[in-house]
């Protein structure tokens, strides 16, 4: 959560654990139950740290750009 404030990326956080119907949710869209799950438009990361957020999104340059994050430099 850190992470995402510091960058400017608003999050809502949903507890799956809570909801079956957020946990359904969840699923469909990453193929898992593990969190944190965190979807965008068609990208989604499952099932991940900050270190693999981060390589998953330099490989959509497009999604990095249209979320706001800067250059690798300024990501610590």
């Amino acid at each position: 959560m850190t992470f995402f404030s510091q960058h400017g990326v608003e999050v809502s956080i949903r507890d799956v654990t809570r909801s079956k119907r957020d946990m359904q949710r969840m699923v469909e869209v990453s193929g898992q139950s593990l969190t944190p799950t965190f979807e965008f438009d068609e990208f989604v990361v499952a099932d991940f740290s900050v270190e693999e957020f981060l390589d998953e999104i330099e490989q959509v340059p497009e999604m990095k750009r249209q979320l706001g994050f800067g250059d690798e430099e300024d990501w610590n």
